[in-house]
């Protein structure tokens, strides 16, 4: 299958992994369900596929479980159906598996597949969430802060808001910098604001850039530059942000040509260098 040893071969990994299945090995079972879902090696047969992941997931085996969670929650490999989704994801997340973890909490929160019971949903969330899961812990900050399914709670807002900042996520670093620059959970704190405005800036949040642009324009957390306030409010309103187009306009007035030719020079070396990174 992954071409280790020797030429990849879907064909004799299909043929292999089959001879393992009917002898009940369940991993074989769902890497073969793997290989009649997608295609690879076999006709694509998501009947097969299915008949394959529920025989490994009847036997503990969790990838398969997950699987037939994902299945039927989609709707792409065999008709929709929530309350199969929520028995297995449910099964998967009760051995610790993060991602169902996340995805149980969801059901829960959206009611799909079960009554919603946003205490359920903090609950695995949180399980997740000390998983390092970002998504969880974003969701999870999230339901701290308008006290859905837990008592508000601004401290653990800002916590797991951080947890997923600091592992990238561009909506926890927005708005963990907003909580720094309006003292909620937190100490006031003008330059933890600047630094996570500009952790999302750099991933191209336009929120972001433009919050940065004003605090640099204003010398709040950060020495006053304009050349920076202008370019992040280029960068901004290149992307469609009409309040960036104003704050550039309005730093511009204050900049020599020189400042300004500069601060072009900076937004496009920013564009350039982020092309290439997603290049």
């Amino acid at each position: 299958e992954y071409g280790k040893g020797t030429t990849q071969d879907y064909t004799n990994a299909v043929h292999w992994y089959k001879s393992a299945a009917v002898q009940g090995i369940s991993e074989a079972q769902t890497r073969l369900g793997w290989m009649y879902e997608n295609g690879k090696g076999v006709e694509q047969d998501y009947s097969q596929a299915i008949s394959l992941y529920k025989n490994a997931a009847k036997n503990g085996e969790t990838n398969a479980q997950l699987k037939l969670g994902i299945i039927y929650q989609n709707g792409k490999v065999a008709a929709e159906d929530y309350s199969q989704s929520f028995f297995w994801y449910k099964k998967v997340a009760e051995k610790g598996d993060a991602n169902a973890q996340l995805n149980l909490g969801q059901m829960y929160e959206y009611g799909k597949g079960t009554d919603e019971n946003y205490t359920q949903a903090v609950y695995w969330y949180k399980k997740a969430a000390e998983q390092g899961d970002t998504e969880a812990q974003l969701n999870l900050a999230v339901m701290y802060k308008y006290g859905t399914g837990v008592n508000e709670d601004s401290t653990q807002t800002v916590f797991w808001y951080k947890k997923a900042a600091e592992q990238g996520d561009t909506y926890a670093q927005l708005n963990l910098a907003v909580m720094y620059k309006y003292g909620t959970g937190v100490n006031e704190d003008s330059t933890q604001t600047v630094f996570w405005y500009k952790k999302a800036a750099e991933q191209g949040d336009t929120k972001a850039q433009l919050n940065l642009a004003v605090m640099y324009a204003s010398g709040e957390g950060i020495p006053e530059n304009f050349v920076l306030a202008y370019k992040w409010a280029n960068l901004a309103a290149a992307r469609g942000n009409e309040n960036a187009r104003e704050m550039k306009n309005e730093v511009k007035k204050r900049m020599t040509r020189s400042q300004i030719a500069e601060a072009q020079k900076l937004s496009l070396e920013w564009q350039q260098k982020q092309s290439g990174a997603e290049n």
